[in-house]
């Protein structure tokens, strides 16, 4: 319930949503949810191939108004560092989340992120059709790359400004499948660490 997700968010620093195909979260849930996220907590997004992304992406217009996942696009790959090109497939170095990446895992069937809003089924996004900008889009102020897929999809983004930080991420099968200690398992603790905000509540998460 919205009163227990709250109890449960006044004991946490970070928040993680795996999303489903249909809506589970009540607009109390999301009005909760933004509170903490505006207060500088961490909140990890995760979405899926069309139809797995329906809470994340009515979390993801309440936090940051514009950022969505859409799409069905084939993966299955295991990407290694990507070579700096717009939409190059692999681990975008240069933020502390994707610090000692060298590979990963990037989904079964995945999503991608997008900054604008949805007008229709947009066919790039989907298996079968030919590769558009769209997968690979130009990333608002606050918005850093993380990974871009085989299909040059943006996958996963990293979001910080104004003291408020978040990761949206459109390949949640990449938590059950080709699990590895170097790519998948380290990823994963960057984010949580990453996420925990320490600079900003150093008295509450850390001690000596």
């Amino acid at each position: 319930t919205p009163a227990e997700l709250k109890e449960a968010l006044s004991k946490s620093c970070e928040l993680w949503l795996i999303s489903n195909g249909d809506a589970r979260l009540s607009d109390a849930h999301l009005a909760i949810i933004k509170a903490f996220f505006d207060a500088g907590h961490g909140v990890y997004i995760w979405g899926d191939n069309d139809p797995y992304y329906l809470d994340a992406n009515r979390i993801a217009s309440a936090l940051v108004p514009g950022l969505r996942m859409e799409g069905d696009l084939p993966a299955g790959q295991i990407v290694g560092v990507a070579d700096g090109r717009s939409g190059a497939p692999g681990v975008r170095k240069g933020h502390l989340v994707t610090t000692g990446v060298e590979h990963l895992y990037e989904g079964v069937t995945i999503a991608t992120i997008q900054f604008t809003p949805k007008d229709g089924r947009t066919a790039a996004l989907y298996a079968g059709s030919p590769q558009s900008a769209v997968r690979a889009p130009a990333l608002p102020d606050g918005f850093t790359p993380l990974l871009y897929g085989s299909a040059s999809n943006l996958v996963s983004v990293a979001y910080e400004k104004d003291g408020k930080r978040l990761v949206m991420d459109g390949g949640f099968t990449r938590l059950a499948v080709s699990w590895d200690d170097a790519g998948t398992a380290r990823y994963v603790k960057n984010a949580a660490a990453w996420l925990v905000h320490a600079e900003r509540f150093k008295e509450t998460v850390a001690t000596k």
